[in-house]
């Protein structure tokens, strides 16, 4: 009975806990964009308490939590592109939080 338990418990943590999936090929924008990507620029936020943010090409701003760890090796003004669900708190960084699905650098 107690191994049951553990069982049902690890499948019940291991689906919780998506990683968020990095794509390494290179396909051309076109391409991103019909599979619902979105390109975003990487900003510096010097005037919240955010060290960076997002920004879409319609001029949209946007707060990822813990943007550092997700995206690996990020820098200042350069293009990503990302699948994303927008996320319903408040934001601290006066932009829209989003939880970042997908990313392609």
């Amino acid at each position: 009975m107690k191994n049951l338990a553990f069982i049902l418990s690890c499948v019940f943590l291991s689906c919780s806990t998506q990683p968020m999936k990095q794509s390494n090929t290179t396909p051309s924008f076109e391409q991103l964009m019909a599979d619902g990507f979105t390109e975003m620029r990487i900003i510096e936020a010097n005037d919240t308490p955010c060290q960076f943010l997002l920004k879409s090409k319609n001029g949209t701003v946007y707060e990822v939590e813990e943007i550092q760890s997700r995206i690996p090796g990020m820098k200042a003004n350069t293009n990503i592109y990302v699948k994303f669900t927008p996320l319903k708190r408040v934001s601290q960084c006066n932009a829209q939080p989003i939880k970042i699905e997908e990313l392609h650098q």
